[in-house]
């Protein structure tokens, strides 16, 4: 065992209220909409959103579900959850670099489908 289980709980609590909390702050951002029909369905924003959660990360939802996915990992404290919280981890770092170097080289984060300055993006 990593922790004690009652530090565990207070980890795993605060992960959980935390990723919890991002999504729904995503929702409020993004309105029903954007948050489950998005450009999968065809309903696109009319600008890109830089509001709410949007100002501190690129992927909200990503991180808010992940954040809630881990807490369970960190509770039980399994070895397979440690494990993805290390993957997860070395993702969500490797994903911030690549934003962070976009943003010096270009000026703006590119745009993953057309790579081009995602206030300049035409899709």
């Amino acid at each position: 065992m990593l922790f004690d289980s009652t530090v565990a709980t207070i980890i795993a609590a605060g992960l959980f209220v935390f990723g919890i909390g991002l999504n729904l702050w995503t929702l409020q951002a993004l309105g029903i909409k954007g948050m489950y029909n998005g450009d999968s369905f065809g309903w696109l924003m009319d600008a890109p959103v830089t509001n709410g959660p949007f100002a501190y990360f690129n992927d909200p939802q990503y991180v808010g579900t992940t954040a809630a996915i881990l807490s369970s990992g960190v509770y039980y404290q399994s070895l397979h959850g440690y494990r993805m919280l290390q993957r997860c981890c070395c993702c969500l770092l490797g994903i911030s670099l690549t934003h962070s170097l976009q943003y010096l080289a270009y000026g703006s984060v590119l745009c993953s489908t057309c790579r081009s300055s995602l206030s300049r993006c035409v899709e």
